[in-house]
C-alpha cells in the first residue's frame, strides 16, 4: 500500500494537495499572478513584443509558465507554441537559433544565423493566421551578448501590424543586469514583471485553495491559523518552500491522526527539513495581525511527549514496511 494514500484518506483528500511538481491544476491566482498573466496575454494578443517574467528561485515562475502553456494547449487552433526549456549558456548564436527553429518542427540550416532567420520568417509568415509564441524558461542562461542579439533579430520578423514571433521569457532576477547592458534588446520589451513573495493572506488562500482542490470537505480547515502563520514566516512567502513545508506537516499530522495541522507540527517539520540559519541572519517572524486584533500567542514549546509520539509513529510505519518487504522476499 502507498505510504501517502492512508494519510490522504484520513483527511478526506483524493490526491496530494502539496505535490513537489508545478501542476497547473493547482495554480492559485493571486492578485500579482493575475496581473502578470494579464500582461502576458495582452502582449500575445496584440503582437506587441517580448514579455519577461523574473523572480528568485521558488517564486512561482514554473507554475506560471505551465499555466500559460496549458491555456495555449486548450486553444491550439489559435496558438502555435514552441518551448525552449533548458537553454545552454555555451550555445553559439547559430546553435540558439537552430534550437528555436527545430522547436517549431523545422529542419534548421546550419550554415548561418541569416539562413536560420530566413527559414523561421517563411514559416511564421505561413502561419500568420495563428499567434506564434516562443516560451523560454531559465532565460538567465542566455547571458552572452550574442544570445540577446539573436532574440532581438527575431523581433525584426514582423508585418505592418504585429510581431510574427511573440517571446515570453522566464528568468531569475539576476538577468536584469544582463538586459540593462543590452539596450537594443531591452528597449523592445513590452513588459518586465518581477514576482514578489506571497503575503500572509495570499499564503492562507493558497493553502485553502489547494486542500479544497484536492477534495477536502467544505468547512473543514486542515491548517490551524498558527500553522499558516508559521508556514508563511518560515517560507518567507516563497511558494516552493511554503508548499514543501505544508506537504511535510500534512504527512506528520496524518501519522499522528491529528484532525488538523498545528503550529507545533509545522515547527517540528521546520526543525528537521530546513537548513539552519546562517550566522547573523535575522529570524523571520510571522506577519503581525491587523490593528486592534489580539496579538498572537508566543510560540509554545512542543506538548509533553509530542516528539516521542512522532518517533513512535515513524518507527511503527518503518516496521510495517520492513515486514512487508520480508514477506515479499519469502513469497
Amino acid at each position: 500500500m502507498s505510504v501517502v494514500q492512508p494519510i490522504l484518506e484520513f483527511f478526506g483528500l483524493r490526491e496530494q494537495p502539496f505535490a513537489a511538481t508545478a501542476d497547473p491544476a493547482y495554480f492559485y491566482a493571486t492578485r500579482e499572478y493575475k496581473e502578470c498573466l494579464f500582461r502576458i496575454w495582452t502582449s500575445l494578443e496584440g503582437g506587441h513584443g517580448p514579455v519577461v517574467v523574473m523572480g528568485a528561485p521558488g517564486m512561482g515562475k514554473t507554475m506560471l509558465l505551465r499555466k500559460v502553456l496549458a491555456d495555449m494547449t486548450r486553444d491550439s487552433h489559435r496558438y502555435n507554441t514552441a518551448v525552449v526549456a533548458f537553454p545552454s549558456p555555451d550555445w553559439t548564436p547559430n546553435e540558439l537559433l537552430q534550437d528555436v527553429v527545430e522547436r517549431f518542427g523545422l529542419s534548421a540550416p546550419s550554415d548561418s544565423v541569416g539562413a536560420g532567420l530566413e527559414t523561421l520568417n517563411r514559416y511564421l509568415l505561413g502561419n500568420s493566421q495563428r499567434i506564434n509564441a516562443l516560451v523560454i524558461d531559465d532565460a538567465q542562461n542566455l547571458s552572452h551578448p550574442d544570445h540577446l542579439e539573436v532574440l532581438r533579430l527575431t523581433q525584426n520578423l514582423e508585418t505592418l501590424q504585429r510581431k510574427l514571433l511573440n517571446l515570453i521569457l522566464f528568468a531569475q532576477t539576476e538577468w536584469a543586469e544582463v538586459l540593462c547592458r543590452r539596450p537594443n534588446f531591452a528597449q523592445r520589451l513590452e513588459a518586465v514583471f518581477t514576482l514578489s513573495p506571497l503575503s500572509l493572506e495570499d499564503a492562507r488562500r493558497l493553502i485553502e485553495y489547494r486542500v479544497r482542490r484536492a477534495g477536502a470537505p467544505e468547512g473543514r480547515s486542515l491548517f490551524e491559523e498558527g500553522a499558516v502563520r508559521l508556514v508563511h514566516a518560515r517560507s518567507e512567502g516563497t511558494p516552493r518552500t511554503l508548499v514543501s513545508l505544508c506537504r511535510g506537516a500534512l504527512a506528520i499530522a496524518g501519522r499522528l491522526r491529528s484532525p488538523s495541522v498545528s503550529r507545533e507540527i509545522v515547527q517540528y517539520v521546520v526543525n528537521r527539513t530546513t537548513l539552519p540559519a546562517s550566522e547573523g541572519m535575522p529570524i523571520v517572524e510571522a506577519e503581525p495581525p491587523a490593528p486592534l486584533a489580539p496579538a498572537p500567542e508566543p510560540e509554545a514549546p512542543a506538548p509533553r511527549g509530542f516528539r516521542q509520539r512522532i518517533a513512535r509513529a515513524m518507527e511503527e510505519r518503518a516496521n510495517q514496511l520492513l515486514l512487508k518487504a520480508g514477506r515479499n522476499r519469502r513469497g
